[in-house]
């Protein structure tokens, strides 16, 4: 679910797709419960067969033009009804940031199936905590783009707002998964420990074995490091 001035579309959200096929097939069946969904604004449609460095170069396009952005992030399990409900809740929160100059956020959903998580067990696991055991799990990323520093306190009001209530909303049902996806992270995000404490400790051996004099830890400014 997207929301912004530029979309043309009044004071409305809309909802967009960012679909991958590996195959130069023009309109692959698979994707066709996404690719023929309507209605549809045709002139917001890009979907063609380009390379990755493309497809990467257009997604990307929109995010440089802009002046501020901010990222949240919250997992849940694969469960519809949260993600309606998660939707909803940010879509009632957008309403206080709609006149916010140069806003374009967004609600994203990000899936991460069974077949994945398998894949990695197979391969010696993942450090994320996550186990295809408990089912498929939906990254909720919360995005925003804006221009001007002085709206900055009310961007990030609405989005921790937003967060806060699609978390206690998700833990209520029953839905909501200990991740944090790292690279989605805001500061108060403690994405890390997210992973538990046994994926911690091998992150940090791992860090003391090939990078025993802590460059990336000291020498690269901002993020998350594994020694705080």
């Amino acid at each position: 679910i997207a929301y912004a001035q530029v979309f043309g579309n009044g004071n409305n959200v809309i909802c967009l797709n960012q679909l991958y096929y590996t195959q130069p097939v023009e309109d692959p069946p698979a994707l066709a419960p996404f690719t023929h969904v309507q209605p549809q604004k045709a002139e917001m449609n890009t979907m063609k067969i380009q390379t990755l460095v493309q497809a990467a170069t257009e997604q990307s396009g929109a995010g440089q033009s802009m002046v501020r952005c901010l990222y949240m992030n919250v997992s849940v399990k694969a469960d519809v009804e949260t993600l309606i409900t998660g939707g909803d809740i940010w879509c009632e929160e957008l309403e206080s940031v709609k006149d916010v100059a140069g806003l374009m956020c967004s609600y994203t959903l990000q899936p991460y199936p069974v077949s994945l998580l398998k894949n990695t067990s197979a391969k010696g696991g993942n450090v994320i905590g996550l186990d295809p055991s408990n089912g498929p799990v939906v990254n909720i990323l919360l995005l925003s783009y804006w221009a001007d520093r002085k709206d900055y306190e009310r961007v990030i009001g609405f989005m921790q707002r937003a967060l806060k209530s699609i978390e206690q909303n998700a833990n209520a049902r029953g839905q909501l998964v200990p991740y944090i996806y790292w690279n989605y992270a805001f500061s108060h995000q403690d994405a890390l420990q997210s992973y538990g404490e046994k994926n911690v400790r091998k992150l940090q051996e791992a860090s003391r074995k090939y990078d025993p004099n802590g460059l990336f830890q000291i020498a690269c400014p901002g993020g998350f490091k594994l020694f705080k």
